[in-house]
């Protein structure tokens, strides 16, 4: 369904899906151009990837600024595809 949850990470906190583990430091720099953009302030908290047979790829990432939450949906390039904040 998309949400992170703390059953989705592993002992390092990097994050577990179908084996497509992906990390801070994995994020292109085209994904961190526009995290820093449109989110400054907020820190990486779980990074994932996923992909459809419809949609491609995607660079699921959830941010905090320490009160607020965001999921941010980033395609192959680097681009926001979604954004949906969290409680």
């Amino acid at each position: 369904d998309g949400i992170l949850r703390t059953a989705d990470l592993d002992a390092r906190g990097h994050v577990i899906v179908e084996g497509r583990v992906k990390r801070e430091e994995d994020l292109t720099e085209a994904e961190r151009s526009t995290l820093g953009r449109e989110y400054p302030g907020y820190r990486v908290t779980g990074v994932r990837s996923t992909s459809t047979a419809a949609r491609g790829t995607f660079t699921e990432v959830m941010l905090s600024d320490g009160k607020n939450k965001v999921e941010v949906l980033l395609d192959e390039q680097g681009r926001m595809a979604a954004a949906n904040p969290r409680k």
